[in-house]
């Protein structure tokens, strides 16, 4: 794992084996699972990528829930223990998409966090030489950050970023968000805290909110 500062901001990047079992079930001209996930497909397993956030259903549907079989949970291990033995924690996956995007459907998203997400995993499966992903630090400067093929970044969940416009005629990236697992005395310790100071944590993220409890 590297660990690099892109706009100010932490971002751990891996990139997966080529030569590995979990690439070649990964990758077979693009990405055979998704591509057969998306054959079967319904309207109910899409749900919308809004334009802007007055208008939430003009967005293009080109998000996918992920149905599990062997490779998509043989990656989900293998994504969690990249990031909690680097990190020395315990997350699991609380969430998880494909992102399809195609010069058709681009949408230019707004840049944005995941409030509710301690950490945020994007992996690229079908990536084009110049294709990025934009991070902002809080003077609101961007950095972009070109991914390669098969490389997996995190980043924590209240860093803003969006992706950066399509190079190619695809883009297929799947999406992970991790949450920190607590004891049940945690749990009710933390919420307890977060009901007390509600005034004070209004617009924080899940991760600030953690760092500033468990400090």
């Amino acid at each position: 794992m590297n660990e690099l500062t892109i706009a100010n901001q932490t971002v751990l990047s891996h990139i997966i084996d080529m030569d590995s079992l979990l690439a070649h079930k990964l990758r077979v001209d693009g990405y055979e699972v998704f591509d057969d996930y998306l054959e079967k497909s319904s309207e109910a397993n899409q749900f919308k990528s809004p334009s802007n956030l007055d208008n939430p259903e003009t967005g293009t549907g080109y998000q996918y829930v992920p149905r599990s079989n062997e490779t998509i949970n043989e990656f989900k291990t293998y994504a969690t223990n990249l990031l909690n033995t680097y990190l020395d924690k315990t997350l699991y996956i609380t969430d998880m998409w494909y992102l399809y995007q195609t010069n058709d459907s681009w949408i230019d998203n707004p840049k944005h966090t995941h409030m509710t997400a301690n950490w945020v995993c994007v992996t690229y499966l079908d990536v084009k030489e110049n294709d990025n992903i934009q991070f902002y630090d809080e003077d609101n400067t961007m950095e972009e950050y070109k991914p390669s093929f098969g490389e997996i970044i995190f980043f924590p969940g209240d860093t803003y970023h969006k992706p950066g416009p399509n190079q190619g005629r695809k883009r297929l990236t799947i999406n992970l968000e991790f949450t920190i697992e607590y004891t049940e005395e945690q749990s009710q310790q933390f919420t307890d805290w977060i009901i007390e100071n509600r005034d004070l944590t209004i617009g924080w993220s899940v991760d600030k909110m953690h760092n500033e409890f468990f400090s």
